[in-house]
């Protein structure tokens, strides 16, 4: 499919399907009811790739966010304003329909010594550390003419590579598309670093 101009001078590598179109809309409206309230957010996964590439590189089947733990009951009124149905809303995880659009948060805190921590699951025994500078405190992502923020390359790795050994279970096809691109944009002492993240730490025991 040939490429296109978007809004803001780029060039994407493929035309925007319908589907992530409306992703984006959803994205331009979160960033439109939040930045106002300061409240940031950062974007994983899929999405975050993009934005830190500054092109859409695939078809999204749902948005990934990283909010920090203190903003969670700010966001969550947003959420509540904006979303069409919250489908759950846990304190490890906040899922909700926005046209259609499935959109999963997560929570992230930050430790004394600088690190993040993120909780996944209510259940799980183990947090997650993820580097000092996962989440940059400016926009430093774009999609078409948003401005967005998303987690650092290493942080990106630590969730896509070290998922094998949080979860012991393959990847699907798109997380090692994913993980190749990632591992593109990283050397083998930024990946030799990130490792140390990986994989989990005791609720107990704090990162150190």
């Amino acid at each position: 499919m040939a490429g296109r101009d978007l809004p803001g001078g780029m060039r994407d590598s493929m035309a925007i399907s319908d589907n992530n179109q409306t992703h984006l809309q959803v994205l331009g409206e979160l960033l439109h009811a939040t930045e106002p309230k300061t409240i940031p957010w950062w974007l994983l996964g899929g999405w975050g790739i993009d934005a830190l590439l500054g092109r859409v590189t695939r078809e999204h089947r749902d948005i990934d966010l990283v909010v920090e733990l203190q903003c969670r009951n700010r966001f969550k009124q947003v959420v509540g304003a904006l979303a069409d149905r919250v489908v759950f809303d846990r304190p490890t995880m906040l899922r909700f329909l926005r046209r259609g659009v499935k959109v999963d948060v997560r929570y992230a805190q930050t430790m004394p010594d600088g690190m993040w921590v993120l909780d996944l699951e209510e259940d799980d025994r183990l947090v997650y550390p993820l580097p000092p500078d996962s989440f940059p405190p400016q926009a430093n992502g774009r999609l078409a003419n948003l401005s967005c923020r998303a987690v650092s390359w290493a942080a990106q790795y630590v969730a896509k590579a070290g998922f094998r050994a949080f979860r012991d279970v393959p990847l699907r096809d798109k997380d090692l598309a994913d993980l190749a691109i990632i591992e593109g944009r990283l050397s083998v002492a930024e990946k030799t670093e990130a490792k140390q993240y990986f994989p989990g730490v005791p609720r107990s025991q704090p990162p150190t």
